[in-house]
């Protein structure tokens, strides 16, 4: 699962993959949604590809449903932030 080029975040997964092997790290970018276990599974089956194994995940995103989340937060809403 390559990181998608065409997408704002694909690109910044890319750029931030290049800048870190580009000191001298190593990186992979992995696309996917942290709120899909198929996703993580695929992430994690790639990372073991690439290095043998995984120690940690940290599996985290920022939700934005296009206002402040005290405004007038709904049920559903806080359900999918909790969710993530």
């Amino acid at each position: 699962m390559e990181p998608d080029p065409s997408s704002l975040s694909g690109k910044v997964a890319f750029v931030t993959g290049v800048e870190i092997t580009d000191a001298g790290g190593e990186a992979l970018a992995v696309a996917g949604d942290v709120s899909s276990v198929q996703d993580l599974a695929a992430a994690v089956k790639q990372i073991e590809q690439q290095w043998g194994r995984l120690d940690i995940i940290v599996a985290n995103a920022g939700v934005n449903f296009g206002r402040h989340w005290m405004s007038s937060p709904s049920l559903n809403g806080s359900k999918r932030s909790i969710s993530i």
